[in-house]
């Protein structure tokens, strides 16, 4: 496993990182897969913990290469050799790819709003593995339509926080770790593999907040939706007021989270991959959202759910308490829609 970057500062306005070659990661941040489209090492110095980041989705990104019919190298990361090599595979596919097809996908912008439809404010903690993204934004109650800024090519996560102060230092729920100490809800999202295309999820790794949504302009693509706080029997609630927020499935108990939901060296979600001690009730309630890193079937772990989707539009919202939770079958929404399902791919990282 490579090691990977540590997470944006929380001082930081806006979060982006621009990936290079290194070899001085910070071992005792512990290692984590971030560069797995070239496999080198990527750092950049901050003073928040690195455990949160991306542990659920080191296994996606060779599948989105898989699906895209794409070159996996191991290169540095540079636009220009992404297009290359994603150019000449392309042509020299099955897949005919005209000029036209190309030029319109450039034309679209990728675009992320944000509504919050909770009755509470939020605050938003991004992270990014490539690309760049708004940081440290606050939503009160009922505020919809936020655009996040997005690149183009952003790759990374947006973390949800309740009870935060204006720099989210202090949080209820979600930061200042932001590792699973407190509870958060997060959905992830990966412009940069496919040109003109977004994959998305809903982690539940760390514990739930706050519900979530994830719809694309084009009514088609899976909507992924999250509403497990009106679920009754929650295994270890969390803290907040007018919120039900819910312990990391990975922690038997409050204390079991007290060093992260995903600690070095492992805890209680097998190897920092498979099932924890609660993840039933996350994948029960919840059967489109992680509730253990390798949800998705990636090593072999069951159930191996319908959690990530490739969408052909990239005009994006996350709604956050939307009051739904979906139940997508992977085979019956590709027979529906007439997708091809996502071949999983083992990532030896």
């Amino acid at each position: 496993m490579s090691l990977a970057a540590p997470l944006p500062s929380a001082s930081s306005t806006r979060s982006s990182i621009s990936p290079t070659a290194t070899s001085n990661c910070p071992k005792n941040k512990g290692p984590r897969y971030l560069a797995a489209r070239t496999g080198v090492h990527v750092c950049k110095t901050t003073q928040v913990s690195t455990r949160i980041y991306n542990i659920e989705r080191r296994h996606q990104r060779k599948k989105i290469y898989k699906t895209a019919n794409l070159e996996w190298t191991n290169q540095p990361p540079s636009h220009s050799h992404f297009g290359r090599v994603g150019l000449e595979t392309m042509f020299s596919s099955s897949r005919v790819v005209s000029f036209a097809a190309l030029a319109a996908v450039a034309a679209a912008a990728p675009s992320l709003h944000v509504d919050n439809l909770c009755p509470v404010s939020v605050f938003l903690f991004t992270q990014t593995s490539f690309g760049s993204i708004s940081n440290n934004v606050h939503l009160a109650a009922g505020e919809k339509g936020h655009g996040m800024d997005i690149s183009s090519n952003w790759d990374g996560a947006i973390n949800v926080g309740t009870g935060c102060n204006s720099d989210g230092t202090s949080c209820t729920t979600g930061g200042p770790q932001w590792d699973g100490v407190t509870p958060f809800s997060r959905a992830e999202f990966n412009y940069y593999a496919i040109p003109g295309s977004v994959t998305y999820d809903i982690s539940l790794i760390y514990g739930f907040n706050v519900g979530m949504k994830i719809t694309s302009a084009k009514d088609s693509c899976a909507k992924f939706s999250c509403a497990i706080g009106s679920a009754a029997g929650c295994p270890v609630p969390g803290p907040g007021a007018h919120i039900s927020s819910c312990y990391s499935p990975c922690c038997s108990n409050k204390a079991a989270c007290a060093g992260g939901a995903l600690p070095a060296g492992g805890g209680g979600c097998v190897n920092n991959a498979g099932p924890g001690p609660h993840s039933p009730f996350y994948y029960n309630h919840c059967p489109n959202a992680y509730a253990f890193p390798d949800n998705d079937g990636a090593d072999g772990y069951k159930p191996a759910d319908f959690v990530d989707y490739t969408c052909d539009n990239t005009a994006i919202t996350l709604t956050l308490c939307p009051g739904t939770t979906s139940h997508l079958n992977k085979r019956s929404f590709s027979e529906v829609h007439g997708q091809r399902d996502v071949e999983i791919i083992h990532d030896e990282a």
